[in-house]
């Protein structure tokens, strides 16, 4: 469900519960009374939607399609009416199919990551990406108390039609700007020296980042096949790009916080909060690569963050391509008192563990680890990561400890469930 659009609903319709307290309008019979309402029925919907250009055609659902124009040209829509168990209609779903010339040649994540920045902001319109990947924009008219023509067509529909030119003016620019934000990361500089390819066993591989002299720091469901079964890590290269590395290394020891259970890490609220991991090299590396220093967040200043720009975001990994990209305007969307927020860049396959890092005074640190993309709580496909304060105290103690054993019985020994 759709909080804030029920949320907005209510408040609709609890204001009409005021102003709208005298009978609506009998267009059937053309009786008048007091007031400038009409009754809500198909026909009359349809007369209005004719005087305003819209070419109306009732369908054989008892929809009715139109035409939004476009230039010289058109493109579809549709009115539905939503019925109470009486037959009345209490609500039109007013909606437009965008121009295919406008979305046709746009990856379908950057037509998702639009849809969910426009509906973090706009009230009256929502975005949803429907079959084929066409882009479609709604709203809802609460007709419930009866129907307004002039503000039906000046404050509904005129106001929708001049929306849909806004919409497709600010896809336009977003489309230039996000294939922009996401850059080849400069291997030799940090932070992308101390990011680097984490290889599986299984023929796997996920982001990672070097956090000690001899420690990197990942997604905990790394660690584990499709079946919840625990895979192990088989090597580090560290600032990866085309075929090299600055170093590599093996890995010795493995550690994934008990509360973690790949078996519902993606079901469960709260255990996304748990998806991090933190694994031994073989041997160090932070004097060749740096080390990136992890600051713990507190829910209040990761809060504190959305809805301003007062900050500088980045994040930095190899995707699927295997190619090491840094994107910048990582802005936090959405915090959640489980130790995970959502932020603007996109995140795909292969990004997993990939290093969300706050620039001050021209460092970097990690403030928290990419890990999903899924539809959590209010947000379609949200980019989702850990935030820093669910690992950055266990650090310390995973630095002090000493592995005994050969690698192998030590990573699985250390790799918890």
């Amino acid at each position: 469900m759709n909080f804030a659009r029920t949320t907005r609903r209510l408040l609709i319709f609890f204001a009409a519960s005021i102003i709208l307290q005298q009978p609506a309008f009998a267009a059937s019979t053309g009786e008048t009374v007091e007031g400038t309402l009409f009754k809500a029925t198909d026909s009359y919907v349809k007369s209005l939607l004719d005087k305003a250009g819209l070419s109306p055609r009732t369908m054989n659902d008892g929809d009715v399609a139109i035409d939004w124009k476009d230039g010289d040209g058109k493109y579809p829509g549709i009115v539905s009416f939503d019925r109470d168990d009486n037959g009345k209609i209490w609500n039109l779903r007013v909606a437009a199919i965008m121009p295919a010339k406008a979305t046709q040649d746009l990856d379908p994540d950057l037509l998702a990551e639009f849809t969910n920045r426009w509906n973090r902001v706009e009230g009256m319109i929502s975005l949803y990406t429907g079959e084929n990947g066409v882009l479609i924009a709604s709203f809802d008219m609460p007709v419930e108390y009866g129907i307004n023509p002039k503000e039906f067509e000046e404050n509904g529909l005129h106001r929708f039609e001049q929306t849909l030119d806004r919409i497709l003016q600010q896809l336009g620019e977003f489309a230039s700007t996000y294939k922009s934000s996401r850059q080849k990361a400069d291997t030799s500089q940090m932070p992308a020296q101390a990011v680097g390819l984490l290889e599986l066993a299984d023929g796997g591989y996920c982001t990672a980042s070097v956090v000690g002299a001899d420690v990197i720091l990942t997604a905990a469901h790394c660690l584990f096949d499709s079946n919840d079964k625990i895979v192990k890590a088989r090597r580090f290269r560290a600032g990866y790009a085309d075929g090299r590395a600055i170093v590599e290394a093996g890995i010795r020891d493995q550690f994934v916080p008990p509360e973690f259970d790949m078996s519902r890490i993606f079901i469960s609220d709260g255990m996304e909060g748990h998806d991090w991991a933190f694994l031994r090299l073989d041997r160090a590396v932070g004097d060749r690569t740096g080390i990136l220093a992890i600051k713990p967040m507190s829910l209040q200043e990761l809060d504190g963050m959305v809805g301003t720009r007062h900050y500088d975001l980045v994040r930095v990994g190899y995707g699927s391509s295997k190619k090491l990209t840094m994107q910048t305007g990582c802005n936090l969307a959405h915090v959640w008192d489980d130790n995970t927020y959502a932020h603007l860049c996109h995140i795909e396959p292969g990004d997993s563990g990939s290093p969300d890092l706050l620039i001050e005074n021209g460092n970097y640190s990690i403030v928290g680890i990419d890990t999903s993309i899924i539809d959590i709580r209010d947000v379609k496909r949200a980019n989702v990561a850990v935030s820093s304060a669910a690992f950055a105290n266990a650090l310390p103690e995973f630095l002090s400890h000493v592995p005994t054993g050969d690698a192998s019985e030590t990573a699985g020994n250390r790799t918890n469930r």
